[in-house]
């Protein structure tokens, strides 16, 4: 039986404390709390003198990864923690009459909030799924960092030399980055011999292109309407530039192995799903968590957001329902991409999209229909651990 609630109000360096008792009365004052070892044992020796570790349910903001390793340091040492939507703590703090924020109110406002039993279970995943995530969602910031580097790329090129960008579309290909890391402006590309850049652009092609694409490369080069000025300082970035981009992508190669590797430690049935590649399964299965923490399908659906949201007052109902993007934005991001792989190469999905289409849907409503219900086999298969087996669409 629950004795104490605790809210914590996390921040950065430092967290606030506050202890209601089942009454709701305060056991203390608030205090603040190091986010260190000798925060959490100032802690643990306030909570002791009020009572054991069952005693109390503990909830914090879902503020990102400053609250993490409170959050595991409390479960480990037997503390029943829950995690607080932010969107509800506001909506909770607003029934306040007098307009005040600070963090003793926000810290006794967490507590209050416990009372009332509105609040999810704490996750703490297992370790496998803690490497997916944290490997996966890295990885998405990877990929970011290489789509702004190569950007910038073609944005230089569109100032000096916009006919090579013109020419190779994708720069961050290895032969448009191969030649300008040894002739990063037009007038490098005019000076070398043809039978060098020639060779150049055959090595880098892996024999694929040759001497007419070097002829081009050079005629474009001679005739650019490119700038000419500050050659010197564009040449310093265009290979800044395209160094950053190479280590990029060699470090992209090495997570992705990486990610199937801790994938196939223990057998899974989510790459048994026709269009579930390695990187979407990982991403589903480090944002799902425990499949266990979800006992009806509809609940994983509404923890990625893709729960349709309705708006209804007096006699009036909303007739078109968007997704209400309220759950975790990386889950929905996967489930949406694996849902369009599906589209190409798992026919039950492919049929499931094109009856929608039929019945009017537009194409994004279609493809979130078709999202919700991969889901749905999502959470079957990992819930009864089995393999996907294909299921005729009824006419």
């Amino acid at each position: 039986m629950v004795r104490f609630f605790v809210g914590i109000d996390i921040a950065k360096l430092k967290h606030q404390v506050a202890v209601l008792d089942e009454r709701g009365e305060p056991r203390g004052k608030s205090f603040s709390m190091a986010n260190s070892a000798e925060g959490f044992a100032i802690l643990s020796a306030r909570l002791l003198e009020l009572g054991s570790p069952a005693d109390f349910l503990v909830g914090m903001e879902a503020t990102g990864p400053y609250g993490w390793p409170l959050q595991y340091r409390l479960t480990a040492t037997g503390y029943r923690v829950a995690v607080l939507n932010p969107l509800q703590t506001g909506a909770f703090a607003k029934t306040r009459i007098r307009k005040t924020k600070t963090d003793p109110i926000d810290a006794k406002g967490l507590a209050e909030l416990l009372r009332f039993g509105k609040f999810s279970p704490s996750i703490i995943p297992d370790e496998r799924a803690l490497r997916l995530r944290e490997l996966t969602r890295y990885r998405n910031i990877v990929v970011g960092l290489l789509n702004r580097f190569t950007n910038l790329l073609g944005a230089r090129l569109y100032r000096t030399f916009p006919e090579f960008a013109a020419r190779f579309p994708m720069l961050c290909l290895p032969t448009p980055l191969g030649i300008l890391a040894k002739h990063p402006l037009p007038v490098d590309l005019v000076r070398v011999p043809l039978e060098q850049l020639t060779g150049r652009v055959r090595t880098l092609s892996h024999g694929r292109l040759g001497q007419k694409v070097a002829v081009e490369i050079q005629e474009a080069a001679r005739l650019t309407i490119g700038i000419p000025l500050a050659g010197d300082v564009y040449a310093l970035q265009i290979r800044g530039i395209v160094t950053v981009v190479r280590t990029l992508q060699i470090h992209l190669r090495g997570l992705t192995r990486r990610i199937s590797q801790v994938l196939g430690e223990v057998p899974q049935p989510l790459t048994s799903i026709p269009g579930v590649a390695d990187l979407s399964a990982a991403a589903l299965m480090g944002e799902i968590v425990d499949i266990r923490l979800f006992d009806d399908p509809k609940k994983l659906v509404a923890f990625a957001g893709l729960d349709p949201s309705t708006f209804q007052t007096g006699q009036y109902q909303g007739d078109h329902a968007h997704i209400s993007k309220r759950g975790s934005p990386p889950l929905r991001r996967a489930v949406w991409q694996a849902a369009f792989a599906a589209l190409r190469h798992n026919p039950e999905l492919r049929a499931y999209y094109e009856k929608k289409r039929k019945q009017g849907k537009h194409h994004k409503a279609a493809l979130g229909a078709t999202a919700r219900k991969l889901l749905h086999i999502v959470w079957r298969l990992l819930t009864d651990n089995r393999l996907y087996e294909e299921r005729p669409m009824p006419h």
